[in-house]
């Protein structure tokens, strides 16, 4: 190799080093926001109990692409907060 080749894969190297399985589980656990977990479950109980108030399926996975985005567009224009008032459009 000459030199150059040397320098640049050294840099390259840096920039992509391998990382074990056991780092990556590591990275991925401190990445988890327990925020979004919380908000996630909530908006999946809200989107269960939407289902079923429709006769739909519940399980959100089961759903082709376009189903689901015809659910989903369905979903944000008919939910309401528990005492039947809008949510904000930020929520």
């Amino acid at each position: 190799m000459t030199t150059l080749n040397t320098i640049v894969f050294k840099k390259m190297a840096a920039r992509f080093p391998e990382i074990s399985c056991e780092e990556i589980e590591k990275l991925a656990v401190k990445a988890v926001n327990k925020n979004t977990v919380k908000t996630t479950k909530t908006w999946m109980n809200v989107w269960k109990s939407w289902a079923e108030s429709k006769g739909l399926n519940n399980d959100i996975v089961k759903y082709e692409a376009k189903e689901l985005d015809e659910c989903l567009l369905r979903f944000f224009a008919e939910i309401r907060k528990s005492d039947g008032s809008d949510y904000e459009p930020n929520t």
